[in-house]
């Protein structure tokens, strides 16, 4: 499984890692286990470890699918990493089709940035 998340419940947000290929059905996998763990809560906040993803296998209806039918309250705030272009580019795409706002969604390059305004550090 491509996909790995834990759970902080003190600080409420999901840590979720991604590693290896990006597939959506390992995606809509990822997201059935987590929405079905009894931690989980939507309104927590996420960062999201695109870091170790090696290749990208996403259609931009997939794309599409994912930013419109999340498992998140829409005003949790998330943070996604990402230093490929490719992963960056295609999380521009999400947020403009999810209609995030800047206060709730952000993509960064850097994981202290990131977890700096998601307020962990």
């Amino acid at each position: 499984m491509p996909f790995t998340y834990h759970i902080d419940k003190i600080n409420e947000i999901v840590f979720v890692n991604a590693a290896g290929e990006f597939i959506a059905e390992d995606f809509r996998i990822h997201k059935r286990r987590l929405a079905d763990d009894t931690d989980f809560d939507p309104h927590y906040g996420i960062l999201l470890d695109l870091l170790s993803i090696t290749k990208l296998r996403l259609s931009t209806a997939e794309t599409g699918e994912f930013a419109t039918s999340y498992i998140f309250h829409k005003r949790a705030r998330r943070a996604y990493v990402t230093p490929r272009n490719e992963v960056y580019g295609m999380m521009r795409m999400f947020a403009l089709l999810g209609d995030f706002k800047s206060d709730e969604f952000q993509i960064f390059r850097d994981m202290a940035e990131a977890r700096r305004w998601l307020g962990l550090d």
